[in-house]
């Protein structure tokens, strides 16, 4: 074969170690070791199974994560037929058609509280509404009484014209002037009075109708 003279050397130091050294193995997240599958000083090969690992910890965490992706999904569709102001909750088929039963207490209870958020709400709305009907109520009866205030006041008015004229002409007293004038007077004071608090339970009315709107709004946020 063919030769060469090497002129000099270099010295430096160095280890060898041999290929069948023992190797360090490790789990990439770790882990309790259920069974080894390899004793002491055994070959092995690429790919093959030297260590079982305990599932027990990994499964309880898988279930977890699982359970709270439901919640996630029963919640968001919850949230959007509150928001679209819907009278069920449809849940997506990745939620509703498990049987796991922890899959169907999560969607019974976002049903459950769903009905009592909706039921709370609609009651809540009901009040505001009979408020506003006892409003409506009040304002139809001082409505009535200023029609008759205006009748009375029409009728005093007529009979002051003719008071006034037997007056001027002495015919009647003072007293008998002054007491119509005054009731004319009373009676201006009353219509006023029912126009002021009729104008009040119609500004009540605006504020509660006002407050079924922010119901509805506070529930769809």
């Amino acid at each position: 074969g063919a030769a060469t003279r090497m002129s000099g050397a270099i010295i430096s130091q160095g280890s060898l170690v041999v290929e069948s050294s023992v190797k360090k193995v490790q789990h990439p997240s770790g882990g309790v070791a259920k069974k080894l599958l390899v004793e002491d000083g055994a070959r092995v090969a690429k790919d093959d199974l030297l260590i079982l690992m305990d599932e027990t910890v990994a499964q309880a965490n898988l279930t977890a994560v699982t359970k709270s992706l439901w919640e996630l999904e029963a919640r968001r569709a919850r949230l959007q037929a509150e928001r679209d102001g819907d009278a069920e909750i449809v849940f997506p088929d990745s939620v509703a058609s498990l049987s796991d039963p922890a899959a169907q207490a999560v969607v019974s209870g976002e049903r459950r509280f769903f009905q009592l958020r909706k039921d709370a709400n609609d009651g809540q709305k009901q009040q505001l509404k009979e408020q506003i009907a006892q409003l409506k109520e009040q304002i139809g009866g001082m409505q009535d009484q200023l029609s008759a205030k205006k009748q009375e006041a029409d009728l005093i008015a007529n009979e002051l014209t003719g008071v006034q004229q037997l007056w001027e002409q002495r015919l009647v007293s003072l007293s008998r002037l002054s007491a119509l004038q005054r009731d004319s007077a009373r009676l201006l004071g009353e219509r006023g009075q029912l126009t002021a608090s009729i104008a009040q339970a119609k500004g009540k009315i605006s504020e509660t109708e006002l407050k079924i709107l922010q119901v509805d709004q506070d529930f769809r946020s």
